[in-house]
C-alpha cells in the first residue's frame, strides 16, 4: 500500500467513524458499517456497507429516511476525499446481522463476499 492509499484510508475510517456513531445514536439497530477498496482504482472499487442488527430495522431505515440520510452523510465524505463516483454506481449497501447469521452463519467476510460482488 502506498502513503497515499494509506493517507486515504487513515481519512476515509475517521470520517465514517463519526458517521457510525451518530447514526448510532439517531437510527434504531444501526450497528456498524465497513468498506472495501481496490486503491487501485478507488473509484470503481469503494463499497461501503451499512449494517443493522435485524432485517426489520433495516426495511424500517429505509421505509423513514434514515438509509437516504445515512448515504448522503457517506457521500459527503466521499466528495470530501475528492473521489468522483459514477452516479449509477451503488457505493453504500445496506444489511443485517440477522440476514448474514442466517445466510452465512454470521461470517461477514464470505456474506461481503458473495452477496455483493
Amino acid at each position: 500500500m502506498k502513503k497515499n492509499d494509506k493517507n486515504f484510508e487513515k481519512a476515509l475510517i475517521k470520517k465514517l467513524t463519526i458517521i457510525c456513531e451518530e447514526f448510532k445514536l439517531t437510527s434504531d439497530g444501526f450497528s456498524w458499517l465497513t468498506h472495501s477498496v481496490n486503491f487501485k482504482d478507488i473509484a470503481n472499487s469503494l463499497t461501503i456497507y451499512c449494517i443493522y442488527d435485524t432485517e426489520k430495522q433495516r426495511k424500517q431505515a429505509e421505509i423513514n429516511g434514515e438509509q437516504k440520510a445515512l448515504t448522503a452523510a457517506i457521500t459527503a465524505v466521499i466528495n470530501e476525499l475528492s473521489v468522483v463516483i459514477k452516479p449509477s454506481r451503488k457505493v453504500v449497501r445496506f444489511d443485517s446481522e440477522q440476514a448474514c447469521e442466517i445466510s452465512h452463519k454470521g461470517n461477514w467476510q464470505a456474506r461481503l463476499q458473495q452477496t455483493f460482488h
